[in-house]
């Protein structure tokens, strides 16, 4: 990985439950402040995917 790239952690699960269950873990390690966005990706005929991208204060891109 590029050095100038952020540190971003990216978790899909299909349940969301144990997305969640992830995510603490995640956020468990990581200094206060830390940023969570969800995404969910619906398709036609299959269940949906949960994805949250989860990275540390000072990695935002705003």
């Amino acid at each position: 990985m590029d050095s100038e790239e952020p540190h971003v952690l990216r978790i899909i699960d299909g349940d969301e439950q144990s997305l969640a269950r992830r995510v603490d873990l995640a956020l468990s390690g990581l200094p206060d402040g830390s940023r969570v966005d969800h995404f969910t990706y619906w398709y036609t005929g299959r269940p949906p995917l949960h994805e949250a991208t989860v990275s540390p204060p000072g990695d935002a891109v705003d």
